[in-house]
């Protein structure tokens, strides 16, 4: 059992008028910053299961939220097509009371030993993915376009892939960061699985256990929610990852984008 963790959400989202663009470490670091405001139970009890893509294949009941409160202090930064930078402090935001019941969709966590670690981890670093609530993320904030009259977005496999390893990085390397020591930036991680595109936005996230808590999280934030609701994006990738005994216990990332 994962224990409590403090949790955390940031957004970033970059803007290209035409075709990839390049931005340094430097000119996202000096506007990022970290809040920690909550702790919360965790409800991910793992259950030895068959072995599929070299780790143990486990599953968990989907959104089974714990008793207790969700806190959440979140900070909002954007980059337009000029560079410049807008910058909006957000307000610690209410208590939310988790209100979710168990689903009967059994969900799969994919255990794999991190090849991300940095020289200065001696030991190895075993994560676990959970597919499903990386699906029931993009399913829940579809639903969320949806009342707004936006298309849903698309999974695409290299924002998935980009986002998965980002949360594996900030995990097993004890950041939480949109800034990598090992990977850089999110034009630099998203590039670097081959895609190429117009407007990508980032949304990361610590210590919230489920699919809804997350959502409702970012849903609850002025400028998470409109990042969310942003008609430019068509296509998305989320990356759920678990570490127990980590800062943060569970880490989440979000790639928004446009081809």
């Amino acid at each position: 059992m994962v224990k409590g963790f403090p949790g955390l959400l940031i957004t970033f989202i970059l803007f290209i008028t035409s075709g990839c663009s390049s931005l340094n470490s430097q000119d996202i670091a000096t506007h990022t910053g970290i809040s920690i405001a909550r702790r919360g139970a965790s409800l991910i009890t793992p259950v030895p299961a068959s072995s599929q893509f070299g780790g143990n294949e486990v599953s968990t009941d989907i959104d089974q939220s714990p008793a207790g409160s969700i806190t959440g202090i979140e900070e909002n930064q954007q980059v337009q097509p000029t560079n410049s930078i807008d910058q909006i402090e957000a307000s610690p935001e209410p208590t939310m009371e988790p209100t979710t019941s168990p689903s009967q969709t059994p969900d799969v966590r994919l255990t794999q030993e991190s090849d991300l670690v940095s020289g200065d981890q001696q030991e190895s670093c075993i994560v676990d993915y959970n597919r499903n609530f990386e699906a029931k993320v993009i399913e829940l904030i579809n639903q969320e376009r949806e009342k707004e009259g936006l298309k849903p977005l698309t999974e695409q496999a290299q924002l998935t892939q980009a986002a998965r390893l980002h949360s594996e990085d900030m995990a097993c390397n004890k950041f939480f960061s949109h800034d990598s020591p090992t990977s850089g930036n999110v034009d630099t991680r998203v590039t670097d699985q081959g895609y190429q595109y117009s407007a990508i936005g980032e949304n990361i996230a610590g210590g919230y256990d489920t699919p809804s808590s997350v959502v409702e999280g970012w849903m609850d934030s002025t400028g998470h929610r409109a990042n969310i609701l942003n008609g430019s994006f068509t296509q998305i990738g989320v990356g759920y990852v678990i570490l127990e005994g980590s800062q943060l216990g569970v880490y989440w990332t979000l790639l928004i984008g446009a081809p």
